[in-house]
């Protein structure tokens, strides 16, 4: 019974997917999911999230490929923040992807939409300038699980390229120092220092204020509106990297007005 409760516990909290469960297991879990606490299934790597994170419920999930810009994180590194990148494994083409969950402060979000409150709106036919207030400063945690491995380096590099993306020129600093914050979150808090399937990292924003966790403990923190504001747009902007999950989060904002 231990055993089983533990199992349970980790695939509610996104550490171990039903798909590397044996099938009878798999469905015992499923079932008893519903039993323990309200969580969301992320279809498609099939990673669980809680429906409420330190007091903020789920607005949406989705997943976001990895393996199609690898190759360029070296030069982006070493361009851009002046770090050389090592890959200690091939990458598989089939599992780069992680699942993504948005948390969000309730008041904080229905304060920002309150031209919306009381209005029937599908997410497809949401307002312009809808997103734009989503990436506002009210309080927001969003929290990576990955359904692969990869090397701190790969990670860190994926996450801050399509940051740069959205901050135009300069920046270099911030990006640096963000990129510096995962790796040695992975060393101090990942096992082996690895990023590997089941770790989860954490961005807490408020405003300007940027707190990252890795496996649920504080690797650090750094304050900048620009910075803060290009995470939010890299997931919510018109190139947004997971378009799944930016639709799974719009209709999630509209369901909690």
């Amino acid at each position: 019974a231990d055993d089983a409760s533990r199992i349970l516990g980790a695939v509610k909290q996104g550490w171990m997917s039903p798909k590397k469960l044996c099938p009878l297991l798999r469905v015992v879990v499923i079932a008893a999911l519903p039993t323990l606490s309200l969580a969301r299934l992320e279809p498609v790597t099939q990673i669980f999230f809680p429906d409420e994170r330190a007091g903020q419920p789920l607005v949406g999930v989705g997943a976001r490929e990895l393996g199609k810009q690898l190759q360029s994180h070296l030069s982006f590194s070493t361009r851009i923040l002046g770090v050389r990148t090592w890959w200690s494994r091939a990458p598989d083409p089939q599992l780069q992807m992680y699942a993504v969950g948005l948390y969000a402060h309730r008041i904080g979000l229905q304060l920002a939409l309150l031209k919306l409150k009381g209005e029937e709106r599908a997410a497809s036919e949401l307002p312009p300038g809808f997103f734009e207030a989503v990436c506002g400063g009210f309080a927001k945690t969003i929290v990576i699980k990955m359904a692969c491995s990869m090397s701190r380096e790969q990670i860190a590099g994926e996450f801050v390229e399509s940051v740069q993306q959205r901050m135009g020129s300069g920046g270099s600093k911030e990006l640096e120092a963000l990129q510096e914050i995962i790796q040695k979150g992975c060393v101090a808090f990942a096992a082996e220092g690895y990023a590997s399937a089941g770790t989860e990292f954490a961005f807490g924003l408020r405003g300007p204020s940027i707190g990252v966790s890795v496996n649920g403990k504080g690797a650090g923190s750094l304050s900048s509106y620009r910075l803060s504001h290009a995470i939010l747009a890299s997931y919510f902007d018109e190139q947004a990297v997971s378009p799944a999950f930016k639709q799974s989060c719009g209709e999630g904002f509209i369901a909690l007005l």
